[in-house]
């Protein structure tokens, strides 16, 4: 795998979450409820699809703002529109603790580890991308990955691996990986072709509230960790 490869996933290794996918008892049906099964649809689009929406939204962010390098929350509801919030990890370094008020009725999308590329950054084709795509997210080591809701923990993560479809993306200049290829600047101005892949999930609009959600992760080959804590605060 190509240097600039390592470095590209790195800096994409992001938040997980899986609230209800199997909870230890004594959470609660409501709880279990809020969780977009794997091949359901959910704000008409499917997980895939969703996730490349995701990139579309990272991309296209200013480096200065981009709430991925956000290490407090206070950048969490920055460019977020639509039914669906995106919910950001980390681009490396310590544990991350986020203080993030959302508006209510939203879905969550969270992606527990996941790579994105491009042509002609990650490859001269779709397929080529995909393949390195497919390549980094095997790395991920899925018993390394833990989710707790509310201090109650999640199961059976390892279900919710899923592969974008091929989509475009217009990248800001600079953008929050400009500098993360072996020949910068990438990632920056109009790309038409690009994919993703790795484990997300999508989460039917939580209840008014506080939730605390905390998640961990490792790609042990490269000695990447990601530890992530959200104090979220739902409004009516």
């Amino acid at each position: 795998m190509k240097k600039h490869t390592k470095y590209f996933l790195q800096s994409f290794l992001v938040a997980a979450f899986a609230l209800g996918l199997s909870l230890t008892p004594g959470y609660g049906a409501t709880a279990s409820s809020q969780v977009v099964p794997p091949k359901q649809k959910a704000f008409e689009m499917s997980y895939g699809e969703w996730s490349a929406r995701w990139w579309q939204f990272v991309f296209g962010l200013p480096e200065a703002n981009n709430p991925l390098a956000d290490p407090t929350g206070a950048q969490c509801t920055m460019g977020q529109w639509g039914p669906v919030i995106f919910l950001m990890g980390t681009t490396g370094g310590g544990p991350v603790v986020r203080s993030c008020t959302i508006p209510g009725r939203k879905g969550l999308l969270i992606p527990i580890v996941n790579f994105g590329g491009a042509v002609p950054e990650d490859g001269p084709t779709p397929a080529d991308v995909t393949s390195v795509a497919a390549g980094a997210a095997d790395l991920i080591d899925v018993s390394t990955l833990s989710v707790a809701i509310d201090g109650i923990a999640a199961r059976n993560l390892e279900k919710y691996r899923f592969r974008s479809p091929v989509f475009s993306f217009t990248g800001s200049s600079p953008n929050i990986f400009s500098a993360s290829c072996g020949t910068p600047p990438c990632y920056e101005g109009f790309h038409e072709q690009a994919v993703a892949d790795g484990y997300w999930v999508l989460l039917n609009p939580l209840p008014a509230g506080k939730h605390t959600i905390h998640f961990h992760g490792e790609v042990p080959d490269w000695g990447f960790v990601v530890d992530v804590t959200y104090h979220l605060k739902v409004l009516p």
